[in-house]
């Protein structure tokens, strides 16, 4: 039968059957179609991988961070360390017991505490460790500050100066925590 005589013989069914003709011829029009999209579409992703594997990344070199030393020992908080209290900001943090608590005011800065030696008694040497808690968090921070946490909208530092015995400085951060009262 050819294409000529098929319409013919078409055009003589009735209006069920031609509507029948008709959605077939579409949907099968549908699935070739589908099949060339799914296909391109498979290409396509193909050649993006293949794209993506070429990418030749930089490499970034982060800087090695320390991590804080945890005491071997517990310090023996009874002989070698004293503890600081805030009742207002509900925290504590020991200190060793050769050392001393002076209040510093700095701008911006809603309490601010020295820890030092005994000897100076200004807490104006060099080997001092300061708790600084701000109202608002800070735009900028001392890098080798030590987030220690927020709590009631005040947020936490633990800064200490290059000379200050970093083992000493560790223990002191191990030690920070907020009370309930």
């Amino acid at each position: 039968m050819n294409f000529k005589e098929y319409l013919e013989k078409l055009q003589n069914m009735s209006e069920g059957r031609k509507e029948i003709v008709l959605w077939t011829i579409v949907a099968v029009l549908g699935i070739i179609m589908g099949a060339f999209w799914v296909v391109g579409a498979l290409n396509n992703v193909q050649k993006i991988s293949q794209s993506v594997g070429q990418i030749k990344f930089p490499e970034i070199k982060t800087p090695e961070i320390p991590s804080v030393a945890t005491p071997t020992e517990p310090p023996n908080q009874a002989v070698e360390w004293k503890i600081y209290t805030n009742n207002e900001g509900n925290f504590q943090i020991n200190y060793p017991a050769d050392w001393q608590e002076v209040f510093v005011n700095i701008n911006n800065v809603w309490d601010t505490v020295a820890f030092c030696p005994l000897i100076d008694k200004s807490c104006s040497g060099i080997n001092q460790v300061y708790l600084v808690s701000y109202k608002e968090n800070p735009s900028t921070v001392n890098a080798d500050s030590h987030y220690l946490g927020t709590q009631n909208g005040i947020y936490y530092y633990l800064d200490s100066f290059p000379q200050t015995d970093e083992v000493m400085f560790n223990q002191m951060i191990s030690t920070f925590k907020f009370i309930n009262k």
